[in-house]
C-alpha cells in the first residue's frame, strides 16, 4: 500500500491493512460491482456499501494505491471508511485510536513512552499475542525524514516483537512498519545492521528481511526513545493482566445530557447530581498483582457526533466519576440526590479530554456496589453518549 500523508483514520486504516488480510472486506462483490464493509459506530455495527471505482487523476491514484498493481482491497477499505467519515477529506480529522475502534469495536488504551509502566514490554507482548491492533507515533513535526530514517509527526504500525540472544544478553526487539512503504529506521537492528551477525543463524534468517518495504526492527529501548506513545486496541482489556485465564464481559448503554434536565456539569457544579448514572455490582476483586496495569473494571465514555462529516464535529470535554455506594444504601429508594454526592467522594475518575471523542480508564476496585456518573465539564451542555463498562465475568451490572 502506498500513499502520501498518513494521519488519524488513514494511519489506522494502514495498520488494519498490514495486520489483517483481505478477508476483512466482506465478500459481496456482485454483478453490480459493489462491496460491503461493516464498521463499529457508536454502539452498533453498520454496513457501508460502495462501488469498486477508485478516484484517479492523470492516471494516478488520489488516495491509497495498490503496491503490486492488483491488490485493491486496502483502497476499497479506505473508500468505505471515507464514506463513513463523510468524505476523503474528513479522514484527515480524528485520531488513530478512534479509527482503530471503528474498525474493530474494541477498547483503546494509550501509553506514553516517556514514562511507561514498568512492565511495558510484558504488556506489549500480551497485546501482540492477543492479536491487538497497535500503532505508535513519532514526535510532532511536518513529516520531515530524520537522518535515522524515521519520519517526524508520523504514525507507524506495530507488527511484531521478539527476544533474541545477542552475545550473552537478551535483547528485546520490536517490528514497525511505515505505511509509506519506505523510509525505514537505519540504526541498530535495522535491515543492514551488523547486530544481526551476532545472533542465532536460524533466528536471523526468519527475522531479517533486507529490502525496502517500510518494515524494520529496532530495540525496545530505542523504540521508547524515538516514539512518543503507543495505541493498543483490543476487543477486551484482557491483555492488561499477566494471567491468561482472565475473562471479561461488556455492557453498553446509550444516554444523553439534556440542557436544564440531565446536563449537570462537572463535580464542582452543584447540579452534578442531575447527570445520568449507572450502578455496577462488583462481586469479586479478581485482581492480578503481577501486572502494573491489572484491573477488574474498565470504563469507556464516547460522545456521539453532531454531524455526519467528521471534520465538522466538535467535541466537548467529558469525564466519568465512580463512587462507592455505602452498604446501608437502599438503591431501590434512594435516587442519588445532591446529598449523596455531598456526603461521598469519588473513588475514581476519568479525566476530561477535549481533543478526543472519548475517554477511558481502568480501575482496581474491591467488592461492592458502585455508581458510575458520566458528565460534561460544563453544565447545560446537550450531547449524546455511549457508556461502555468492561468487567470480570463474576461482576455484574444493575
Amino acid at each position: 500500500m502506498q500513499g502520501s500523508f498518513i494521519s488519524g483514520p488513514r494511519a489506522a486504516q494502514a495498520v488494519m491493512s498490514r495486520s489483517l488480510s483481505s478477508t476483512l472486506m466482506t465478500k459481496s462483490l456482485n454483478l453490480k460491482r459493489t462491496v460491503e464493509q461493516k464498521f463499529w459506530q457508536f454502539g452498533k455495527w453498520v454496513d457501508v456499501v460502495i462501488d469498486d471505482k477508485l478516484p484517479i487523476l492523470d492516471n494516478k491514484y488520489l488516495s491509497v494505491a495498490p503496491a503490486n498493481g492488483n491488490e485493491f482491497w486496502p483502497a476499497l477499505l479506505e473508500k468505505a471508511y471515507a464514506k463513513l467519515c463523510g468524505s476523503y477529506a474528513d479522514m484527515n480529522s480524528g485520531c488513530v485510536s478512534e479509527a482503530l475502534m471503528d474498525f474493530t469495536g474494541g477498547i483503546h488504551f494509550n501509553f506514553t513512552l516517556c514514562d511507561p509502566p514498568p512492565d511495558m514490554w510484558n504488556i506489549f507482548r500480551r497485546a501482540y499475542k492477543k492479536n491487538a491492533l497497535m500503532a505508535c507515533g513519532t514526535p510532532p513535526g511536518e513529516n520531515k525524514v530524520l537522518p535515522n530514517g524515521l519520519v517526524l509527526g508520523h504514525a507507524y504500525a506495530v507488527t511484531g516483537c521478539v527476544e533474541v540472544l545477542y552475545g550473552d544478553r537478551v535483547v528485546r526487539l520490536i517490528r514497525l512498519w511505515n505505511p509509506w512503504g519506505k523510509n525505514e529506521w537505519n540504526g541498530p537492528w535495522s535491515d543492514e545492521s551488523e547486530e544481526w551477525n551476532f545472533i542465532n543463524q536460524e533466528q536471523r534468517s526468519i527475522l531479517r528481511k533486507n529490502f525496502e518495504d517500510g518494515e524494520f526492527w529496532m530495540s525496545f529501548e530505542d523504540f521508547k526513545g524515538q516514539f512518543t506513545h503507543i495505541d493498543i486496541c483490543n476487543l477486551y482489556p484482557d491483555f492488561l493482566d499477566s494471567g491468561s485465564n482472565s475473562r471479561w464481559a461488556l455492557t453498553l448503554s446509550e444516554g444523553e445530557w439534556i440542557r436544564g434536565e440531565s446536563a449537570g456539569g462537572s463535580i464542582e457544579e452543584d447540579t452534578f447530581w442531575r447527570n445520568p448514572h449507572r450502578l455496577i455490582n462488583l462481586t469479586s476483586e479478581n485482581l492480578d498483582t503481577h501486572s502494573s496495569t491489572s484491573c477488574n473494571f474498565v470504563v469507556y465514555l464516547m460522545q456521539k457526533p453532531t454531524s455526519k462529516h467528521r471534520r465538522q464535529n466538535s467535541h466537548v470535554p467529558i469525564g466519568v466519576s465512580v463512587y462507592k455506594v455505602p452498604s446501608n444504601t437502599d438503591i431501590h429508594k434512594d435516587d442519588f440526590t445532591r446529598e449523596f454526592f455531598h456526603a461521598n467522594s469519588p473513588v475514581g475518575m476519568v479525566k476530561c479530554d477535549k481533543d478526543n471523542r472519548g475517554v477511558s480508564e481502568r480501575f482496581m476496585l474491591g467488592p461492592g456496589m458502585y455508581l458510575v456518573v458520566p458528565f460534561t465539564s460544563q453544565k447545560n451542555v446537550s450531547a449524546g453518549f455511549i457508556l461502555s463498562l468492561f468487567f470480570k465475568t463474576k461482576d455484574n451490572i444493575m
